[in-house]
């Protein structure tokens, strides 16, 4: 890929160059060529659009090939039209989030900074895909509006939409391929799921992609970006259900119920929803009060939740969760949550989620 100036070389440089190692005049050039003084002087400053046939001409005059010439065109033009673009998108930059913008540059998605506001912008509108300002802040917007009320207020929907977008981009770095959704096959495993718990988070996590992978749900993992504090999003990329779990917490209880979460979603609520979870989701809309029950009800059943007041040690916690076939953080996350135990006891019992530190930027285009 070629490196990314801030100026722009028009092919009229390269024959001015010519001329001088040649010791030629703008006139000489001009009678060999069969081009007027005005189109020389034109195309040494970059005035002129540097046609094939006068690419041609100046080929036979120069010894320089026709795609020299018509390449040299072609870059000048480029560069020109990005030059414009960055001069105008320029004063975005001050408009940009900080929290975004910093977690892209050490990702390594982007290198622009506020010293080069242009530049800065266009990398961003690169990395979303887009090509204008107002189409950035629709992207920016689009959480927002399919979430509404349901998250915190201090929740950065530019930083959701960052963490969706990153999602995308390993998704299709993966390219994994998928069966047909089988809503069927993945309403048998459901409740199978949370007994993997168990294993150590490595292989576990590796047999649930697998496993849902088999009922045609994508299962991604996007450690979280600042500011944008979701758990984890349910969403359809066509026609194919995508959980995408950010690790938020990084303990086994939260992951196990943020899955079991989203995997309700896939089951019950519309392919046209973009559903996130996060930290404070609005107890009135139904879609979350059902899928909150479902991961509870997943991971301990209703009659076995019976029995969690009567736990007081870690070692009951243990002997409750060895009886169930799950891991005793899920139990000390239940029993946290509903007020058995407070939220330092059983802290000893999770076990972390370790993310990713680093995704893999995708290759930019040239």
């Amino acid at each position: 890929m070629a490196t990314k100036t801030d100026y722009a070389v028009p092919p009229g440089s390269f024959l001015r160059e010519w001329l001088d190692d040649n010791n030629k005049t703008q006139q000489e050039l001009g009678d060999a060529a069969g081009l007027s003084r005005k189109h020389i002087n034109e195309l040494l400053s970059g005035s002129a659009t540097l046609s094939p046939e006068v690419a041609a001409k100046l080929s036979l005059v120069t010894g320089y090939s026709i795609k020299f010439w018509l390449n040299a065109e072609a870059v000048f033009r480029a560069d020109a039209a990005r030059l414009a673009l960055e001069e105008q998108l320029a004063p975005h930059a001050s408009e940009l989030p900080p929290m975004v913008t910093t977690f892209l540059r050490k990702q390594g998605f982007i290198k622009g900074t506020l010293r080069e506001p242009g530049r800065l912008v266009w990398e961003v509108l690169a990395f979303f895909e887009v090509g204008s300002w107002k189409a950035l802040e629709s992207r920016f917007a689009a959480p927002a509006a399919a979430f509404r009320q349901q998250l915190a207020h201090d929740v950065s929907w530019p930083a959701v939409a960052t963490w969706l977008r990153i999602g995308e981009i390993e998704s299709r770095r993966q390219s994994r391929e998928f069966p047909r959704y089988d809503a069927q096959k993945l309403t048998g495993i459901a409740p199978e799921l949370p007994s993997l718990s168990r294993l150590a988070p490595d292989d576990y996590r590796k047999q649930l992609g697998e496993k849902l992978a088999a009922a045609g749900v994508e299962l991604l993992y996007v450690p979280e970006i600042p500011g944008c504090r979701a758990h984890g999003a349910t969403r359809w990329v066509d026609g194919r259900p995508r959980i995408q779990l950010s690790l938020r917490g990084r303990n086994d209880s939260q992951f196990w119920f943020s899955l079991m979460h989203e995997i309700h979603h896939v089951l019950n609520d519309s392919h046209d929803d973009l559903l996130l979870q996060g930290p404070a989701e609005s107890k009135e809309d139904p879609r979350e009060i059902a899928a909150d029950a479902f991961a509870r009800t997943c991971i301990i059943s209703q009659r076995d939740a019976a029995r969690l007041g009567s736990l007081k040690s870690p070692a009951d916690a243990q002997k409750f969760a060895r009886e169930l076939g799950i891991a005793p953080g899920l139990v000390v996350g239940r029993l946290q949550h509903d007020g058995h135990w407070t939220y330092q006891q059983g802290n000893q019992l999770y076990r972390d989620i370790v993310a990713v530190d680093q995704y893999v930027p995708p290759t930019p285009s040239p």
